[in-house]
């Protein structure tokens, strides 16, 4: 049997998230289907947790796999870390591709604490994303007292005992007889999932080929995701950033930020800037100094749309290394110039006028700079700067010599 989904519409409310309501919806019924939920995909992001991984949904025959398939795709959960699953609808077929859910804790209150326990010795062979993942994963387990159900039906190993064989047969029993809710996804809407606990999957995709998902894959806050990472031969492990604050988004803006800028979430670029081998090998603090330096270099871009706006190497490496999370980069960027801002790496380096408009675009950036932030641009440039020039540490194609 199918039931409705529980829809909130967000196209009738006055642009506003009540984030407390979405996390109450979804802490009671496994999920929460956005209506015109788009435009708040970065306010729902952080409320949820870190953004572990990303990536595009979409039909691909030239790729393995039933998610890039035109085939059904089967009741699942995800990756068994992954917390919670944000499904943002970008584009959608004209036939087929509707989306099915099945709650685990309807499922599971179907079977005895035997079967339960036996499902907690049958194992599933991970996913394998991150460096750390385990080999293989139970199918069932708890968590800070709660149920974790990992089932991805591809991934179950052939070798069962005959208990876990039948505890496998009593759940897909079960699966097949609770209730699944069944929509389909319409372009800006959003939905979130309790990956721990909702099985989703999706019908054929019968129509064009046009349809495409962004993925989030969640992990709480109060439980950051941590990796492993090997350097100079020993293993360390590390934990993913919390996600940019308010407190500190108040502090960019008053630092004379626009809000649209201070508002990108950096947590991830700044992880990498201060690895030693992955990065620049920066500390926290030189980190924070580099943000608001790049954060005002994209101001000055945005409210001076007809000036060449030339960067010091300080802002120039952040900017270098937000573009490297490139879906990150764009979100960003189109979110606040309506448009993917590029980058021009060549400016300087095409003859001596060109090199001369360069060097007077520099010193015209820095006394706007002092102009909307009330401070020199060069007063520290202790980051990445190793530059003897007069130009105290403007982006290196300034540099001849």
């Amino acid at each position: 049997m199918a039931i409705a989904p529980q829809i909130v519409d967000l196209s009738a409310r006055d642009n506003s998230l009540d984030q407390e309501r979405i996390l109450d919806e979804l802490h009671r019924d496994g999920y929460v289907l956005l209506r015109n939920g788009m435009s708040h995909a970065d306010e729902i992001l952080p409320a949820l947790g870190s953004v572990v991984d990303d990536t595009h949904v979409e039909v691909d025959d030239e790729r393995p796999g039933l998610v890039t398939s035109h085939q059904e795709l089967g009741l699942h959960t995800d990756h068994g870390d992954v917390d919670y699953i944000v499904l943002v609808c970008r584009k959608q077929t004209e036939r087929g591709g509707e989306s099915i859910l099945v709650d685990g804790h309807r499922v599971l209150e179907k079977l005895d604490e035997a079967t339960k326990e036996a499902l907690g010795e049958v194992y599933l062979t991970e996913h394998k994303v991150f460096p750390d993942d385990p080999e293989r994963r139970p199918m069932l387990h708890k968590r800070d007292g709660a149920w974790r159900l990992y089932y991805s039906f591809w991934l179950l190993e052939e070798e069962l005992s005959a208990t876990g064989r039948a505890a496998v047969d009593a759940f897909r029993k079960a699966l097949e007889d609770t209730e699944v809710t069944r929509f389909k996804l319409a372009p800006g809407d959003v939905l979130i999932l309790d990956n721990t606990r909702m099985l989703h999957g999706r019908t054929a995709i019968e129509g064009d080929d046009e349809r495409l998902l962004e993925r989030y894959w969640i992990q709480k806050q109060s439980s950051p995701r941590q990796h492993s990472k090997t350097r100079h031969g020993e293993s360390t492990v590390l934990l993913l950033p919390e996600p940019i604050s308010e407190e500190r988004i108040a502090e960019l803006k008053a630092g004379g930020i626009d809000p649209d800028v201070a508002a990108i979430d950096l947590s991830m670029v700044k992880m990498k800037l201060q690895d030693e081998d992955e990065g620049k090998g920066w500390t926290p603090a030189e980190c924070d100094e580099a943000e608001v330096e790049y954060k005002r270099y994209l101001t000055l871009n945005l409210r001076y749309e007809d000036k060449a706006i030339v960067p010091t190497k300080q802002m120039d490496t952040m900017w270098h290394y937000h573009i490297l999370d490139t879906r990150a980069y764009h979100r960003d960027t189109e979110a606040v110039f309506g448009e993917y801002f590029h980058h021009f790496p060549y400016f300087g380096m095409r003859g001596d006028e060109d090199a001369e408009n360069l060097k007077n675009s520099f010193f015209e950036t820095v006394e706007l700079y002092e102009a909307e932030f009330g401070e020199s641009m060069l007063r520290n440039q202790s980051v990445a700067t190793d530059c003897w020039h007069d130009c105290q540490g403007r982006c290196w194609n300034a540099c001849s010599d």
